[in-house]
């Protein structure tokens, strides 16, 4: 074989072979900043990406980096999937930038993996003080998303949702300020 082949062919498999162990990057790496939380806040780290699908087949890999870069040192897992029913996704975006919605408010510390083509990529926000219910995103390889991933740890998120309870109260008060507000009249 000459030596004009053999050169690009050891380069060829050395880029494939740099990075994480046992995964093939992409040849693009991923950005804080290809997915906005809220659509101001950049991601803490990135993880990706690589080719492949995120969940099932790298399940162990992205959790294992969720709990490696995590300050707390929980156990990390998935939370939701966009293709498949659940009660945290709403809206998502299929092209290779868009809006991903979740149905409630999130904060706190959570993730979000991207599958886009055969590319799939990870996301860490740590100790989020915003409450937000919407990613805006640009996949890392410019393919369209196929889905987005929920993660979080065992403190996990917090979903804030309005109790029941607090609009009640509320409306006790409204209508007591109100009868008050009558029988000041009527005197």
């Amino acid at each position: 074989m000459k030596l004009r082949y053999l050169i690009p062919a050891v380069f060829a498999v050395a880029t494939l072979s740099v990075g994480s162990p046992g995964k093939v990057e992409a040849q693009v790496a991923c950005s804080t900043t290809n997915v906005l939380f809220g659509g101001v806040l950049a991601a803490t780290k990135c993880y990706g990406s690589f080719v492949g699908n995120d969940v099932p087949n790298n399940f162990a890999a992205i959790k294992a980096w969720f709990e490696a870069e995590d300050v707390g040192n929980n156990v990390w897992g998935v939370k939701a999937k966009s293709d498949e029913a659940n009660s945290f996704f709403g809206a998502v975006g299929s092209g290779a930038t868009g809006t991903i919605t979740l149905l409630n408010p999130i904060t706190g510390t959570f993730g979000i993996s991207l599958k886009e083509g055969s590319f799939y990529s990870a996301y860490l926000w740590q100790s989020v003080a915003l409450s937000s219910n919407s990613f805006t995103y640009t996949t890392p390889n410019g393919q369209g998303l196929s889905h987005a991933t929920l993660w979080d740890d065992e403190g996990g998120f917090v979903i804030i949702v309005p109790e029941p309870t607090s609009f009640a109260i509320m409306f006790l008060g409204l209508a007591g300020l109100g009868v008050a507000a009558r029988r000041r009249r009527n005197v």
